[in-house]
């Protein structure tokens, strides 16, 4: 009777044992299965994307860079769907030439973006909406020739860029209200060629941009509506080939420009009021 309890204590404590073992590895592994390909991943069909959370069971937190790049006309990236996972990419995220895009839905749980956001050539792609839930962008935000893209909204949650803030091409882009949240930018601003925009409300809060000022080729922006809490631009503030801007008013603000000061080809721009409290100039000064 004795043997017998002493072998099935013994065997009690051996499964016991085998049990903690068995759940500690499990949590090690789960653990670790969080954060995950610090050298990045790059997606050019939609069955890679599709099998992602099978390919990397558990794994929320991408170290490295995202690259969705749609790969020639066989492998059609229509969805970020298989994605749905993933809470942070610790790298750059780069959505570029998706021509049968429509929007980033799949991206609605990602919190923070360490690197750069470059959503480029995305032909039919007209939100970002799959966006809302980021805060932070470490380094530069570029929203870059998407011919059908209408609006920033997704970005409304974004306070900050680490980088240089570049919204270059978007043809019916017709304001920057996504941007309502956004106070600092460290590097430079440029709206260039957003043949839609008409003014540049959505920047309200901006009050430092850390390197250059750049605001050409905007057909249709009036006025800078939306810069009126800017006091300091970093490097040179380039306003060039607005041809319907009338007035700076909204600089009225701003007190040191670093760089140069560069007026120019703005064909219904009759005064300069708005540089009325400038007082720096650290380069040159040109007006034609």
């Amino acid at each position: 009777m004795n043997n017998y309890l002493l072998v099935k204590n013994n065997t009690m404590k051996i499964r016991t044992i085998i049990s903690t073992v068995l759940f500690v590895l499990l949590s090690s592994s789960y653990i670790t299965s969080q954060n995950c390909l610090p050298n990045g991943i790059t997606f050019t069909s939609q069955e890679q994307i599709d099998s992602f959370s099978i390919n990397y069971p558990g794994c929320t937190e991408i170290g490295g860079d995202v690259i969705v790049h749609n790969d020639g006309y066989f492998n059609v990236i229509t969805n970020l769907n298989g994605l749905t996972n993933v809470t942070a990419i610790g790298g750059d995220l780069h959505i570029e030439g998706n021509i049968n895009l429509t929007n980033l839905d799949g991206l609605f749980n990602v919190t923070s973006i360490g690197g750069d956001l470059i959503i480029m050539d995305n032909y039919y792609l007209t939100n970002l909406d799959g966006l809302t839930n980021v805060t932070t962008i470490g380094g530069n935000l570029k929203i870059y020739s998407n011919d059908y893209f209408d609006s920033l909204a997704g970005l409304s949650n974004v306070t900050s860029v680490g980088g240089d803030l570049i919204i270059v091409d978007n043809y019916y882009l017709t304001n920057l209200d996504g941007l309502t949240n956004v106070t600092t930018i460290d590097g430079y601003l440029n709206i260039k060629g957003n043949d839609n925009l008409t003014n540049l409300v959505g920047l309200t809060n901006l009050t430092t941009i850390g390197g250059d000022l750049f605001i050409r080729y905007n057909n249709n922006l009036t006025n800078l509506d939306g810069l009126t809490n800017i006091t300091t631009i970093g490097g040179d503030l380039s306003i060039q080939y607005n041809d319907n801007l009338t007035n700076l008013a909204s600089l009225t603000n701003v007190t040191t420009i670093g760089g140069n000061l560069s007026i120019r080809d703005n064909k219904n721009l009759t005064n300069l009021a708005g540089l009325t409290n400038v007082t720096t100039i650290g380069g040159d000064l040109g007006i034609d």
